[in-house]
């Protein structure tokens, strides 16, 4: 656990996926859970990996001894992803760039500020007034501030689009370009 702010707290985690239903592919993501209000994001990328299970291409014969290498190595991957996403010093550098998101003011205009975002991830209308309603309610008109309004929306909203508010949240708190961008004079 390590502190944004004074009193407001991160802890670390991931997210781990496995597709069985079409998708076919292992995700591994690090992700961060804000302690005060339990929301969460995706905070970078990690690791996908497509894998067919037992489904072969037309003509594809694997004898049962490259299988077990291929599994091996999906395992292997996945294994090593999570030991790197669980390492302390990775985490402490997430924090150290939310903290620089904490400290980046994005205007005093934040309803042009929502504006630029919903633009700029393609957000409905309900979708735009959600993330307004947070920020506004939040009132913190920094890059953190909009980062955290995206992962309280993410509450209200199916699984798929849950998750692209949780990435769009942690590329707010740990890309700076991502920050600036939305920067209102």
């Amino acid at each position: 656990e390590e502190e944004v702010l004074p009193g407001d707290s991160v802890c670390p985690g991931l997210i781990l996926r496995n597709s069985e239903v079409g998708a076919g592919a292992v995700t591994v993501e690090p992700y961060a859970v804000r302690k005060m209000c339990m929301n969460g994001a995706i905070t970078g990328d990690a690791l996908r990996k497509i894998h067919l299970g037992e489904e072969l291409a037309l003509g594809e014969v694997l004898s049962p001894e490259t299988r077990a290498h291929v599994h091996a190595a999906l395992y292997g991957s996945v294994r090593d992803v999570i030991r790197s996403v669980l390492v302390a010093e990775n985490f402490r550098e997430t924090v150290k760039r939310m903290r620089e998101a904490a400290g980046l003011k994005l205007g005093d205009k934040p309803i042009e500020t929502v504006e630029m975002a919903a633009e700029v991830y393609f957000l409905n209308d309900t979708e735009r007034q959600s993330i307004l309603t947070e920020y506004l309610g939040g009132k913190d008109f920094t890059a953190w501030g909009l980062a955290n309004a995206f992962t309280a929306a993410a509450k209200d909203l199916d699984a798929d689009r849950s998750t692209d508010f949780e990435r769009i949240g942690g590329a707010l708190m740990t890309e700076k370009k991502k920050m600036e961008a939305l920067v209102v004079a």
